[in-house]
C-alpha cells in the first residue's frame, strides 16, 4: 500500500533527524555534502529534459529528485504555467493529491489553490512520490567514510624515524645530524657516542603491513559503481583484473535498467498529462541506450 503523500514540513523534519550524529553515520560533514552534490549530478546526467522554459531546468531538477515531485501549475498571472513546490490540501480515493496549494511569494502574493487535472498536474519520479535522497545519502556516507579511512591510512604511512636521546643536548645533536644527512650533505659530523646500532628506527615498525589505501580505493570504486548501477549508468567490474568479455561487461545491464526505466515511464506519463493540460510542449529522454550493444568489443583491464 502506498503511503500518503508527505508535506514539506514532514520532509524537513525527516531531513533534520537524518543529520543527527550517530556512531556509524556521517552525514553532517563536508565530505558527505560534497558526495551528495556529486552523486546528484550523476543522476541528472541520465535524463534530458525538454521544458517550455529552459531557465527552470535547475529549479525543476532540484525539486523533482530531492523532494520526489513538483507541481506544474497555472499561476493565472504573467508567469503563466510554472514548475513549483506545493503542499497537498486534498487527496483522491487512492491517496494521491487532488487539490494543492502553491505559494510563489508569501510576502507579495496570496497562495494559489489548484485542482489536479484542471489547472495543475504533478510530475513525480517514484510511485510513492518520495525523492531519491535516501539512495544518495546512503552512498554519500559510505564514500565519505572511504575518504576518511584513506586519509588516515595515508597519514599513518609516513615513514617517520624515531631516535632515543638521554637529554635535550643529545636530542638536538641527533636532530641536527639527521637534518644534514637528509639535506644531502656528503659529510655529517656527530658525537661518536650517538653511533650505535639502534639509535634510529622507523616510528611505525610495519608501515607496509598496515598500508590498505589501495584496497580502500578499490572499495570506493565498488561503492560508486553500485550507485551508478542503481541510477542507470553502466559501469565495469574493476575488481576483476584479467580480460573481460563483452557479456561480462554487460552483465549488470538488467540491474542498470531496473530503476531508471520505472522512473522514466513515470516522467513520460507526467509530462504527457502536463502537455495536454497546458498546451505547452515538454518531454524527457534518456541520455543512455538501455539495450545490448552489438558493437561493444572485448575490454582489456590491466592486471
Amino acid at each position: 500500500m502506498l503511503n500518503n503523500p508527505i508535506t514539506f514540513s514532514d520532509q524537513m523534519i525527516m531531513d533534520y533527524f537524518n543529520i543527527q550524529p550517530a556512531e556509524v553515520k556521517g552525514q553532517n560533514n563536508k565530505t558527505t555534502a560534497y558526495y551528495k552534490r556529486m552523486l546528484l549530478n550523476k543522476v541528472f546526467s541520465v535524463y534530458n529534459f525538454d521544458l517550455p522554459d529552459k531557465k527552470m531546468l535547475a529549479w525543476f531538477r532540484f525539486w523533482l529528485f530531492t523532494w520526489g515531485s513538483v507541481a506544474y501549475v497555472d499561476t493565472k498571472s504573467e508567469l503563466g504555467w510554472v514548475f513549483y513546490p506545493y503542499s497537498t490540501t486534498a487527496l483522491n480515493y487512492i491517496y494521491f493529491p487532488s487539490e494543492i496549494e502553491v505559494v510563489l511569494n508569501k510576502e507579495k502574493t496570496e497562495p494559489i489553490s489548484a485542482k489536479i487535472g484542471e489547472d495543475a498536474e504533478i510530475v513525480y519520479l517514484v510511485d510513492d512520490r518520495f525523492g531519491i535522497m535516501d539512495i544518495v545519502n546512503r552512498y554519500a556516507e559510505m564514500l565519505a567514510n572511504c575518504d576518511k579511512d584513506i586519509n588516515i591510512n595515508l597519514m599513518n604511512a609516513n615513514v617517520s624515524m624515531g631516535a632515543y636521546a638521554d637529554d635535550a643536548k643529545e636530542a638536538l645533536e641527533i636532530k641536527q645530524a639527521y637534518k644534514e644527512a637528509t639535506d644531502g650533505k656528503p659529510l655529517v659530523i656527530m658525537n661518536k657516542s650517538l653511533l650505535f646500532d639502534d639509535s634510529m628506527k622507523p616510528f611505525f615498525k610495519d608501515v607496509k603491513g598496515s598500508y590498505i589505501a589501495n584496497d580502500l580505493v578499490v572499495t570506493r570504486r565498488a561503492i560508486l559503481n553500485s550507485f551508478l548501477t542503481e541510477i542507470g549508468i553502466r559501469n565495469t567490474n574493476y575488481e576483476k583484473k584479467e580480460r573481460l568479455t563483452t557479456s561480462e561487461v554487460d552483465e549488470n545491464n538488467d540491474e542498470t535498467r531496473a530503476l531508471v526505466l520505472v522512473w522514466f515511464d513515470n516522467l513520460k506519463e507526467c509530462f504527457k498529462r502536463c502537455s495536454e493540460l497546458s498546451g505547452e510542449k515538454m518531454d524527457v529522454s534518456l541520455n543512455y541506450e538501455y539495450i545490448n550493444q552489438d558493437d561493444i568489443m572485448d575490454v582489456e583491464v590491466e592486471a
